[in-house]
């Protein structure tokens, strides 16, 4: 079996759980893969490795992608402040708030950049779930896992909390026994 062989499987079993899941919902895609054919050896190691080495270069890509439009930026603010420089000069003689306003624009354009580069990385995760219709990540779990910490973390406060009501409490009972036995 060669891999136009094992790609047209792959691509069947894709086209009939997309049809199924018109009909059933996106359980469809939870139900186990039917059994292979017998002789049919599929390299699920070597497919398991193709995947994360293309996530591994979308990434890559993606960031230098971030990176060259952050030096474009970057020129492009240069280009703009060298063009207002005389402007800026002109207008605030004799004050020190240039350095100021500029490290504002820098802020302003690092923020501007970050905003950028959030909304690059969700755009495609958007459409590919849109795709799919489906959500990409099962947060389920996660929410779960992050739910019984903040339970965790509340009731260790609590105890906390009550300890040291009673260790105040003592505190005030002790010193209320001691003024008592210095009074008589």
């Amino acid at each position: 079996m060669n891999d136009d062989e094992i790609a047209a499987i792959i691509a069947n079993e894709a086209k009939r759980r997309k049809d199924r899941a018109r009909t059933a919902g996106v359980l469809a895609y939870l139900e186990p893969a039917p059994a292979a054919p017998v002789g049919v050896d599929i390299n699920k190691r070597f497919l398991g490795s193709i995947i994360t080495s293309v996530c591994g270069h979308n990434r890559r890509n993606q960031e230098d992608q971030s990176w060259r439009q952050y030096g474009l930026d970057k020129k492009l603010a240069t280009l703009y402040n060298e063009d207002n420089r005389g402007k800026k000069r002109s207008l605030e003689k004799g004050s020190s708030s240039s350095s100021c306003s500029q490290s504002e624009d820098q802020q302003r354009s690092r923020e501007e950049w970050a905003l950028r580069k959030a909304n690059s990385f969700l755009a495609p995760t958007e459409e590919i779930s849109q795709k799919v219709d489906e959500p990409i990540i099962d947060d389920s779990d996660e929410e779960d896992k992050m739910k019984k910490r903040k339970e965790k973390k509340l009731k260790k406060k609590l105890k906390k909390e009550k300890k040291a009501k009673r260790h105040r409490q003592q505190k005030l009972t002790d010193s209320s026994v001691d003024s008592n036995s210095d009074s008589e």
